[in-house]
């Protein structure tokens, strides 16, 4: 079952009045002989059904369609896929969470998810699991994170064996998808290119696992994507960071905060990445319970699955088998970039800081200077003005008329040529020092390499 969303999907809705996307409900039927008879591969476009919210839980409470003619009398596949889309009518209300609550509740009521993908759902928990027993049936299941803004899906896939035959089986699948996009631009015309594997040794037949394989490889492939998006928005902030000989305050702020988002979404991807491990370990593990319900019976649980069966002589799908052990080395390596990322973005977080506080000291020593330069102008007149206006020294002295009072001294140009000079070899004093610190600031940026 795949639904699709832009946002968290409120499976426990009671007002009927909620305004909510609009659901489009389909089903699909197939078996492993249709898959066969077009050369292991299925038909591009998929004949989806559509069906209303009364048709899909009939779909769902009704028996699996047995049919010779059609080949669908054994190892059949039954698909339910809906999507939610947001209503162009901004003032139009659905009652989508109660339509989709009602759809869940069927589906558990008839055995398409378990009380525990049902907790998964209603509690946002990411994870995967193998439940069951291999003499009974195997449930898949597997929900991504769902609170971090990228693409979610949620999956439960269910092995049935059929009560009239020993062998044959019915795969039930039921999928949540976030965007559409996901499902109908990746998953969906990928498993109609690629050839539908049905390498398994007899007697195991080919079956749905192949949906969660191809899930997982977008689940790595996006992973992938992503963290080399960041190093890349790391790479070009640091140059940004180094070009200028001073940084305003204004684009430290901006980025800090972008090394903030780059951090929660590397947080983000190490979340993906966790789930991605867990969900290739898991999937070794159904395919050697897999194993064993066709070649040892009914002698061990699903907890008994071990991964040394998986590429033993006579084990499940190489195919399939090899593929999620691709995908497990390449998250091998994933991890090594996603933690050196985190580091790259620490050491970049603290060049923002140091360069900060250097830019908010630049600006204090800005403004002592202006305060010193004033200082320094009016510094020497106001000296000398002070030391001619002591009484030690008696201009008079020496006139030939020193009864009379004189306006102005004939001395008074030294106190100018004096002030001026003295002013003068200050400031060239404060300039010569003052470019000496400035081509050692310069020199300590660009030694600051990370």
């Amino acid at each position: 079952m795949m639904i699709s969303t832009q946002s968290s999907i409120p499976l426990d809705a009671s007002s009927d009045n909620i305004g909510g996307p609009a659901v489009d409900f389909k089903t699909y039927e197939t078996s492993v002989a249709i898959i066969e008879r077009t050369g292991w591969r299925i038909q591009w476009p998929i004949g989806w059904i559509n069906q209303s919210v009364e048709g899909t839980i009939g779909f769902l409470k009704e028996p699996s369609l047995r049919d010779k003619r059609k080949l669908l009398q054994n190892h059949r596949f039954r698909i339910l896929p809906a999507s939610l889309v947001e209503s162009p009518d901004a003032g139009v209300t659905t009652t989508a969470p109660n339509r989709l609550s009602s759809v869940i509740s069927a589906a558990k009521a008839s055995g398409y998810i378990t009380e525990r993908f049902d907790y998964f759902l209603k509690n946002d928990t990411a994870g995967s699991a193998t439940l069951g027993d291999p003499t009974t049936g195997i449930t898949f299941i597997a929900q991504t994170p769902q609170d971090d803004g990228y693409p979610f899906f949620a999956l439960s896939l269910n092995h049935r064996p059929q009560e009239s035959h020993s062998y044959g089986i019915d795969w039930e699948c039921f999928l949540f998808v976030r965007p559409s996009s996901l499902w109908c631009g990746f998953a969906e015309p990928l498993l109609c290119a690629d050839p539908f594997p049905h390498d398994s040794p007899a007697p195991i037949p080919a079956d749905l696992m192949v949906l969660p394989v191809v899930l997982l490889r977008w689940q790595v492939e996006q992973i992938m994507t992503e963290v080399n998006e960041i190093k890349r928005a790391l790479m070009t902030q640091y140059k940004a960071l180094l070009v200028g000989e001073a940084v305003a305050v204004e684009e430290l702020r901006r980025a800090r905060d972008e090394l903030f988002r780059l951090w929660q979404k590397n947080l983000f991807l190490r979340r993906r990445w966790d789930f991605a491990q867990e969900l290739a370990g898991n999937l070794l593990l159904t395919f050697g319970v897999l194993e064993k319900r066709y070649f040892l019976g009914a002698g061990a649980g699903a907890g008994s699955g071990t991964h040394e069966m998986v590429g033993a002589q006579g084990s499940y799908s190489p195919t399939l088998t090899e593929k999620v052990l691709n995908q497990k080395a390449i998250l091998k390596s994933v991890v090594h970039d996603i933690d050196t990322t985190a580091s790259r973005i620490e050491s970049q977080q603290k060049l923002v800081d140091d360069q900060s506080k250097a830019v908010m000291e630049y600006r204090d020593r800005v403004s002592m200077r202006i305060i010193a330069i004033v200082t320094l102008i009016f510094l020497p007149a106001t000296f000398l003005a002070t030391f001619f206006s002591m009484t030690f020294f008696n201009w008079n002295a020496g006139l030939a008329d020193s009864g009379r009072s004189a306006i102005v001294s004939q001395w008074i140009w030294l106190y100018f040529a004096l002030s001026v000079a003295s002013t003068l070899i200050v400031v060239f004093v404060w300039k010569a020092v003052s470019k000496c610190e400035e081509r050692k600031r310069k020199r300590m940026w660009a030694d600051k390499i990370v």
